[in-house]
């Protein structure tokens, strides 16, 4: 029994490839031709059935037929039902590549990367038709016969682990229960997959298809999964996905088809996830995006569009998507912000823009994102922050700016965020803050102003945040800090002041004598003078008096009129 279904198999195999061969075959010759349109002519290659001799239901024991009349006669039928359909479905496809291939024809030079990738299409439905599939079990022994294959079976928890296996086929030796709730696939070398790899397996929840190598899926290949709640297919190189890939995973809530070779994805793949809560699709090489591509996934929470080459975002692409809680588009080249990406988007909770070229803020941007707590808009090229424009944001505990541009930070501009417990604004080229410029954030625990172009602060300026614990001051121009600055910080842990150019004379008395009585503050113990003269890269904690201050009173008291006097 079991040969005589792979005979079949091998042989519906092998017409199918007769006829994609001849298909193609003939078509290249027509290429050839460079230039003219192909003749219109019919296309009806005839090629000889193969003899598959005597019939193989036969019993070796007793060489009598196992099979009834009705049986034989049902057999035959499904067998040329299924023959035909696969006919029907490659000529379909064929005339759809004929007229592709008719099309890059007329066009002649310019299309031969489009005939190019027509060629490659045909070749991986080939190679995914020559995939094995796997043998379902529905035996009261399945679990025990699954253990017999390379892959582990756990029957308590219904999962079947293939895990880096080192696979380039579905292992033909194991049996799948048919009630598998988890199969992990992983980490193996899979190039593509049968379009009957699932058949069957309708109690699926999970699958994860991770790491692999998979450049194809038929179109049909997650058909049977209508159960479906978790699908990884990460990691692979995927350069296309069929519009009806998903259409049967209507319970589908999460999704990662991050890390492939995607430049676009049909408009309508995900209509018919609605209850799809994860989306990921970073790491792909998508350069634009349709408006409509996300429309209809309203239980949708979380979605990741990182690391592709975006320029620019629909103005409607998050729209009515009110269920959000987590945006990350980093690491693209986006340059604008449309005024209403963030409209009605009260839960989102975390927006990630690091990483863009995002040069100007809309006024009311983030007027509607009252419930986020982290906003990243690090590594971009802001040159200035409108006062109020974080105004709505009462629940911010997090903002990284970071990496861009600013050269000022004026009074206000944090104005409304009560809550904000972390400021990162490393790492731009600051020259100046204002003594009101970090008013109204009363909860400040972490401030980072390092690597910066700063040379000076307020003596007042950091009164509005009384609880301030971890500061960074390191890497800028300041060379000494003003009497009192740091006095009203009674809650600091950590400082970091190291990296400055710290001019030791009798400015620098303040900070010596702060660096003494908090000495287990100081990141690095020994920030260190750069002048004057001798002074300089002696520790500042070590300075006196009368090293800063005795000589230059003694200088100054030594200074001699050098001009001579006018005599009249």
């Amino acid at each position: 029994m079991k040969k005589s279904k792979q005979l079949k198999r091998a042989m519906r195999l092998l017409r199918l490839k007769v006829i994609l061969f001849v298909i193609g075959g003939s078509l290249l010759m027509e290429i050839s031709n460079a230039g003219a349109p192909p003749p219109s002519r019919p296309f009806n290659h005839k090629y000889r059935p193969l003899d598959l001799g005597p019939t193989p239901f036969v019993d070796e024991a007793t060489g009598q037929c196992i099979l009834s009349p009705c049986d034989a006669l049902g057999r035959a039928r499904d067998e040329l039902y299924s023959i035909l359909d696969e006919k029907e479905k490659v000529q379909s496809q064929s005339r759809t590549l004929i007229g592709e291939l008719q099309q890059a024809v007329v066009h002649g030079k310019e299309s031969q990367d489009a005939l190019r990738k027509i060629i490659q299409l045909m070749e991986q439905r080939i190679r995914s038709l020559e995939q094995s599939v796997w043998t379902l079990d529905k035996t009261s022994s399945r679990w025990n016969k699954c253990s017999e294959g390379p892959c582990t079976c756990t029957a308590e928890t219904r999962t079947v682990s293939c895990w880096r296996l080192d696979l380039t086929f579905v292992p033909r030796s194991q049996n799948i229960p048919h009630d598998t709730k988890a199969l992990d696939m992983g980490a193996n070398r899979l190039g593509t997959l049968n379009k009957d790899a699932f058949k069957g397996m309708i109690l699926l929840n999970e699958l994860d298809l991770f790491d692999n190598q998979i450049e194809y899926l038929p179109d049909t290949v997650f058909d049977s999964l209508e159960n479906l709640i978790n699908l990884k297919i990460h990691k692979n190189k995927l350069k296309v996905l069929d519009e009806k890939i998903f259409i049967a995973n209507i319970n589908l809530e999460t999704l990662d088809i991050s890390n492939n070779e995607l430049k676009e994805v049909p408009v309508g793949v995900f209509r018919t996830l609605r209850r799809l809560t994860v989306l990921h699709l970073s790491s792909n090489k998508f350069a634009r995006l349709d408006e409509n591509l996300l429309r209809g996934l309203n239980q949708l929470e979380d979605v990741d569009l990182s690391r592709n080459e975006l320029t620019e975002l629909p103005p409607l692409l998050l729209d009515g998507l009110t269920k959000l809680k987590s945006i990350k588009i980093n690491d693209n080249q986006i340059k604008v912000l449309p005024p209403t990406l963030f409209r009605g988007l009260a839960d989102v909770e975390i927006l990630q823009l690091q990483n863009n070229e995002i040069a100007e803020l809309p006024e009311k941007i983030f007027h509607d994102l009252t419930s986020l707590t982290q906003l990243v808009l690090t590594g971009n090229s802001l040159v200035s922050i409108s006062p109020g424009i974080f105004s709505s944001l009462e629940q911010l505990h997090e903002l990284h700016i970071g990496g861009n541009l600013l050269e000022h930070l004026p009074a206000g501009v944090f104005t409304g965020l009560e809550r904000l417990e972390k400021l990162f604004i490393l790492s731009n080229n600051l020259r100046e803050i204002d003594s009101e410029a970090f008013t109204g954030i009363p909860q400040l625990l972490w401030l980072a102003l390092n690597n910066n172009l700063l040379t000076s602060l307020p003596h007042d300026v950091f009164e509005p945040v009384p609880k301030l614990q971890r500061m960074q001051l390191d890497s800028n121009h300041f060379m000494f800090l003003p009497e009192g600055t740091l006095e009203p910080l009674k809650n600091l842990q950590y400082v970091n002041l190291i990296k400055n150019p710290w001019h030791c004379d009798c400015s620098i008395l303040y900070l010596t004598r702060w660096i003494n009585e908090h000495s287990d503050l100081i990141w690095d113990y020994q920030p260190k003078c750069r002048g004057p003269g001798e002074l300089g890269g002696k520790s500042v904690y070590t300075m006196t008096f009368n090293d800063v201050c005795d000589g230059q009173w003694m200088s100054m008291m030594s200074i001699k009129n050098r001009v001579r006097a006018r005599v009249r």
